[in-house]
């Protein structure tokens, strides 16, 4: 009884997930965020490189609990090379790809996201962690399961936004259409130009 309503007046708020794939001898640099961090590795082995330098072991199943504004990274092997996340994916997509690396390379997958919780509108969960924690959910293919369904989950949603229509904006009549929709109009209709001149 008394656990129902501890968990009945948690507030949970997520953050867009990413999928972090990074290739043999690469480390990709994350930026520091307001809210607590997880970073939970589906494939492969690697690390979490703290601003100190430090690093931590990132095992399949492992989950890293990342404080708020704690400079961070996570890598793949013996790193000889480093990338940021500036100008990939869509940063307000339901889900986004950070890649490391070439692709067919990859040997570290890892599903990263933001959560804020609350307990009735008021201290956080999280307030007070001040240092990195790294779980290890190797025995509990259930924690697997769950990050996997949170990822296909925004896969289905984010295609479904490609095969039907809705408002964009309905103050300024800004609709998105279906993909195909999209390619018949530009067949029919050719590419916009702007201003006055007329396409050669």
């Amino acid at each position: 009884m008394l656990l129902e309503k501890l968990f009945d007046n948690l507030a949970l708020k997520v953050d867009p997930f990413a999928t972090c794939r990074l290739a043999e001898g690469w480390r990709l640099q994350l930026p520091c965020r307001d809210w607590v961090t997880l970073h939970y590795t589906l494939q492969g082995d690697g690390g979490l490189r703290l601003g100190s330098g430090e690093v931590r072991a990132l095992t399949n199943n492992s989950l890293a609990i990342m404080p708020p504004n704690i400079v961070h990274a996570i890598q793949c092997g013996a790193v000889s090379n480093e990338t940021g996340v500036e100008g990939q994916g869509d940063p307000g997509a339901p889900l986004c790809e950070l890649v490391a690396g070439p692709l067919d390379e990859v040997r570290l997958t890892i599903a990263c996201g933001r959560i804020q919780v609350s307990y009735a509108g008021g201290m956080g969960l999280f307030d007070h962690l001040k240092e990195a924690i790294v779980l290890d959910f190797g025995d509990y293919p259930q924690m697997r399961a769950i990050f996997e369904s949170l990822i296909d989950e925004y896969r289905r949603w984010e295609s479904s936004l490609l095969t039907r229509y809705a408002w964009i904006d309905d103050q300024n009549a800004i609709v998105r259409i279906p993909v195909e929709r999209a390619m018949e109009l530009l067949a029919e209709r050719g590419l916009p130009h702007r201003g006055g001149e007329e396409e050669r």
